[in-house]
């Protein structure tokens, strides 16, 4: 299932670790670039914490959440079993890919992509399942 990006609220940022995310539409102002604009209760404008401002990849996990840059995702495919993958967009393939530890070690470059061993967001989503964020849980991907 693909998110209609033109409806549904495609980013989100952290206000705080205590107040947590907001949801809407990303933009910049000559002041700050950390803006998230929400339209569920009215317009309303809200600066986030720095680099916590993270885009909707437009797919669902298992569990019909939608999938967002940042978000950390666990595998119940075989070889990959319990594996904490990151998801990342990267530039290279011009995709959200999903990313194991060692995979972010890598200083991959044009001439690597054709081994390249990450995941595309969009296949197999249904073997993910979302279990927590970079931002909020650094730890169950960290450790893993």
């Amino acid at each position: 299932m693909i998110l209609d990006l033109y409806t549904k609220e495609t980013y989100r940022g952290r206000l705080s670790k205590k107040i947590g995310w907001i949801y809407g539409y990303s933009f910049k102002t000559d002041e700050n670039d950390n803006i998230v604009l929400n339209f569920k209760n009215n317009v309303k404008i809200f600066v986030v914490e720095k680099d916590t401002i993270q885009q909707c990849t437009g797919n669902y996990d298992k569990n019909n959440i939608p999938i967002f840059e940042g978000d950390l995702c666990k595998s119940s495919i075989s070889e990959e079993e319990n594996s904490i993958l990151l998801c990342k967009y990267f530039k290279e393939v011009s995709a959200f890919v999903l990313m194991t530890f060692k995979d972010t070690l890598t200083d991959w470059n044009n001439e690597d992509i054709e081994n390249f061993p990450c995941l595309i967001v969009a296949s197999q989503q249904q073997h993910y399942e979302v279990c927590g964020n970079i931002i909020d849980n650094p730890e169950l991907f960290y450790n893993s």
